[in-house]
């Protein structure tokens, strides 16, 4: 076969040399020279075939080996290394003291985002953890979270290398490992409920442990109804009450009884920004309640898919319950994300473009700007369902009589992720600031906190959240160096304001100078329509918010 390949190749390329020889001869020869066939097909064919294989090498393989390139750079710049774990790891330590891991609820206090807002029983289980020294920790942690996801698709039946290296290449994958997120535990966890679904034994803690980790897996356990399982989702219930309550118990009970009052805040501070179907709807105009409304019916319609599709194919059911725990949770990051492989390792086990269809999200809602923020976030969800294998689009689909393929070639597909991650690098390029706000006297309950872009110098955006403070109160950013006013706005009704305002002429040079230093010389104040100060905190970068908040956004309660 290769003597057959190698006088081909060489026929080809006699054939290229004539066409390239050939004006030349008929200059030198005018009347043709001897009759002999013309070499036009034979050689337009090969130069096709040529360019279709470099454009197909170039297309399908520049794309993951530019996520490799991301991959081994000098790593984030907005969040370091370990950046989720040294919470767990912190709130672990509290607990082995006894004392709570939890801030107490007030925006303020949730501005750096590095605050521990999982279930008491994540503390506990972290506690051991906490006795090692931090670094050792991070490593081990995090090494164990990579040998997970390795082993979830493994033991889903996936064997080809290319889907392992999609895995771990995609964003959401290295985000997931490099933050030292649950994320990969949580992929481990529902391979282990799919693969042993009808063990009881194996369904109630692992069921129980993925809930508890990371409360937006609950509709997973509603498959376990819709398929008659009633063991398993019996177990997991009573062992995800025992171990809330044990848990809690050392600490006290106030703890877990603060805690919803804690994760409200967080879901008001945070959902917006997240690239949840919650946020989609609220970022197009729709009030809080009515994106809330929208996100729970989209949520319950696909559940009650997967009631009618859990007789037939258990399958698609379940694949459908991980995208309805998506897509009801009002706070989705790009590390939960991974969660997707799951589906998507049983319903395309062999490599496809679908295995990078999601290898591009990571970016800051509020960075990219709110058209774009709409628009990644719109396609996002739509990949979602396509990763899930809820809505297969590579079939055929029957449109008014007529059959209309839909099927797209792996070249087509990487064209199509080029521009969102491009588009999506350019938006976290832009630096961001957080404020946490908070009253000038301690007997006030108020308390705020703030997102800032910089936009060139002549225009500031911000998000603000407020509670407790009138409707009528303004906002205004504010050099320290001057105490001059570089750019102000008044809060809307709903105690959250979300504006770009002009900065002013005067200060556009004092803008720029104070804002290119390590830490930008600026301050967020809220006022009221009387001119009295009500809140007010400096700017900082969001990798430095952690150690620049006030000592009691951190301190254990």
């Amino acid at each position: 076969m290769s003597s057959v390949s190698s006088r081909n190749a060489v026929a080809r390329l006699a054939a290229l040399g004539q066409l390239v020889s050939e004006p030349v001869t008929s200059l030198l020869m005018p009347n043709g020279g001897p009759s002999a066939p013309r070499p036009w097909s034979e050689a337009r064919g090969f130069l096709e075939q040529a360019v279709e294989r470099a454009l197909r090498v170039t297309l399908v393989w520049s794309f993951p080996l530019f996520l490799l390139v991301v991959a081994v750079w000098p790593w984030h710049p907005v969040y370091g290394y370990a950046w989720d774990f040294r919470v767990l790891y912190e709130a672990g330590a509290h607990y082995l003291n006894l004392q709570s891991p939890y801030v107490t609820p007030s925006l303020a206090n949730l501005t750096s985002r590095q605050n521990f807002v999982y279930p008491a029983p994540m503390a506990a289980l972290f506690a051991p953890l906490s006795l090692l020294p931090y670094p050792v920790a991070a490593v081990l942690f995090i090494a164990a979270s990579a040998a997970l996801l390795g082993l979830a698709l493994w033991i889903l039946g996936l064997r080809d290398w290319r889907c392992y290296a999609a895995a771990y290449l995609s964003f959401p994958g290295q985000l997931g490992l490099k933050l030292g997120t649950i994320s990969p535990l949580l992929v481990f966890l529902l391979a282990v409920l799919w693969r042993y679904r009808n063990r009881s034994a194996v369904v109630g803690p692992a069921l129980a442990l993925a809930v508890v980790s990371k409360l937006f897996l609950w509709p997973v356990a509603l498959w376990f109804l819709f398929t008659r399982r009633i063991r398993g989702f019996v177990a997991a219930v009573a062992l995800s009450l025992i171990s809330v309550i044990a848990a809690s118990a050392p600490i006290g009970l106030g703890s877990l009884l603060g805690y919803p009052r804690l994760v409200h805040e967080l879901s008001r501070f945070e959902a917006p920004q997240s690239i949840s179907t919650y946020a989609l709807l609220y970022g197009l105009g729709l009030s809080a309640t009515a994106a809330l409304v929208g996100a729970v019916c989209l949520g319950l319609a696909l559940l009650a898919l997967a009631y009618r599709w859990a007789r037939a194919d258990e399958g698609r059911a379940f694949r459908a319950t991980v995208l309805a725990s998506l897509i009801l949770s009002p706070i989705v990051w790009n590390h939960y994300l991974c969660v997707l492989f799951v589906p998507l390792a049983l319903w395309r086990p062999r490599f496809s473009p679908l295995w990078f269809s999601l290898a591009w999200v990571e970016y800051d809602g509020f960075a990219a700007g709110r058209t774009f923020f709409i628009a990644a976030t719109a396609v996002t969800l739509a990949l979602m369902v396509v990763q899930a294998g809820v809505v297969d689009f590579n079939g055929v689909r029957r449109v008014s009589g007529a059959t209309v393929r839909l099927r797209l070639g792996e070249p087509e597909t990487m064209v199509a992720l080029w521009p969102l991650f491009l588009a999506m690098s350019a938006s976290i390029s832009g630096a961001v600031l957080v404020a946490a706000l908070r009253p000038e006297s301690a007997r006030s309950a108020a308390s705020g906190t703030a997102v800032v872009r910089v936009v060139g110098a002549k225009r500031v955006c911000w998000r603000v959240w407020t509670s407790g403070i009138a409707a009528t109160a303004s906002v205004s950013l504010v050099s320290n160096e001057t105490d001059r006013v570089l750019a102000s706005g008044m809060l809307s009704h709903d105690t959250r304001d979300e504006t770009c305002a002009a900065v002013r002429p005067a200060s556009r040079a004092e803008l720029t100078r104070v804002s290119q230093r390590g830490s930008p010389r600026l301050e967020l104040r809220v006022t009221s329509g009387g001119g009295r100060a009500l809140l007010a905190g400096p700017l900082v970068p969001t990798v430095d918010a952690g150690r620049t908040v006030a000592p009691s956004a951190t301190a254990p309660r």
